[in-house]
């Protein structure tokens, strides 16, 4: 199936191999720093990012790529959709084409918007290398895109806002031709449709996620107190990462530490970012750009683990947030889009299912580029 750059969706990754989402997270800062966009030196982070169909978060260096991508096209929130599902639900990407308006206003707030998206990878410690010949046909091409160890990932302002409301009311799936099908088919994604909606309402409001950032702040809180029982081992595990630093990568891991925790938890934990200090970021950020290199995207995930952890439960490598999540299993799962095949959705529409598919969970990722180094 042709595909137009410009208006259709891509579904799956071509040819993706691990070594370039370091390339690319070197290429949209590079793109941030040209649009005056790098998002480190906000004073309010946008929230913390959420995929709109199961309501889960990145916590892995696919969120490094989320919000560079974020600032380069001037999006306004962190909400996001995995290609497959995007392509699902019938939504459609801004262009000339399809929204000239739309485009044009996304155009003038950010000369650097486009509808490319990035690619996400899965938490497997390996490279990856995938092609996808023999794909010919839309329903072959969505099974695949779902069973990838890397998918495409889209912001939702990068879609136009007529498809948007059109997907997210389940009313409108009988009226669309594009989202019709069979009925087994309407019933699924009307249960995707009122789940997206759910997710966006609550995250929208604040309240999506008002528990779990109450609980991390008392985590930081007891963490960081100078009488702290792991006050010793915030200080070790801070000394261990930034060992083998150089001058421009402490720059940008004492300034995003701070930043990251803001973002997951609104505390700030040091003073505003002054004028000086941010020519002196974007400099550096700049540096470890230049040395074409893995530096810079592994910096930016340093930070990230190491402001994560600082608000778990007595600064647990793993994601633990209470003393009860001491005694709980938790699973390992890699990004995966929604699953969508005909032969099963008869199933979808018992009760039993409807309510799994609204549950929402943790979703414990491990880590990746500084895995080895014990964060």
């Amino acid at each position: 199936m042709a595909l137009n750059s410009d208006t259709d969706i891509k579904v799956y990754a071509m040819h993706v191999m691990a070594e370039d989402i370091y390339k690319n997270i070197n290429e949209l800062a590079k793109d941030c720093l040209e649009n005056n966009s790098i998002p480190y030196i906000n004073e309010k982070p946008l929230p913390q990012d959420m995929n709109i169909v199961n309501g889960r978060h990145l916590g892995d260096i696919n969120k490094i790529q989320l919000e560079l991508k974020a600032a380069q096209i001037g999006a306004k929130s962190l909400k996001w959709i995995y290609g497959a599902d995007a392509a699902l639900m019938g939504l459609e990407l801004k262009s000339e084409k399809n929204s000239p308006a739309e485009f044009q206003a996304a155009k003038n707030n950010s000369s650097k918007f486009n509808t490319e998206p990035i690619i996400g990878f899965a938490n497997v410690k390996r490279d990856i290398s995938l092609s996808t010949t023999g794909v010919t046909n839309e329903s072959d091409i969505l099974r695949e895109g779902v069973q990838m160890e890397a998918q495409t990932i889209y912001l939702l302002d990068q879609f136009t806002e007529k498809s948007i409301q059109r997907a997210l009311n389940p009313m409108r799936i009988e009226d669309s031709i594009e989202l019709r099908g069979s009925e087994a088919s309407r019933k699924y994604k009307k249960i995707i449709a009122q789940n997206m909606l759910k997710n966006i309402s609550e995250y929208d409001s604040g309240i999506k996620g008002e528990e779990i950032r109450s609980v991390k702040r008392d985590n930081i809180k007891q963490n960081l107190n100078k009488n702290s029982p792991v006050l010793n081992a915030v200080r070790e595990n801070y000394n261990k990462v930034v060992k083998d630093f150089d001058k421009s990568q402490n720059n940008v891991f004492s300034s995003l530490k701070n930043y990251y925790i803001k973002q997951e938890t609104g505390l700030d934990l040091g003073k505003s970012i002054s004028a000086q200090e941010k020519l002196e970021l974007n400099s550096s950020i700049n540096e470890l750009i230049k040395a074409n290199s893995s530096k810079l995207a592994q910096t930016l995930c340093d930070s990230f683990f190491f402001a994560e952890r600082a608000t778990h439960y007595q600064f647990s490598p793993e994601r633990i947030y209470s003393k009860n999540d001491l005694d709980k299993k938790l699973n390992v799962l890699a990004p995966k889009a929604v699953k969508f095949e005909e032969r099963e959705i008869d199933s979808i529409a018992s009760e039993k299912t409807k309510q799994l598919l609204r549950t929402r969970e943790r979703e414990y990722k491990p880590r990746q580029i500084t895995h080895q180094r014990g964060m």
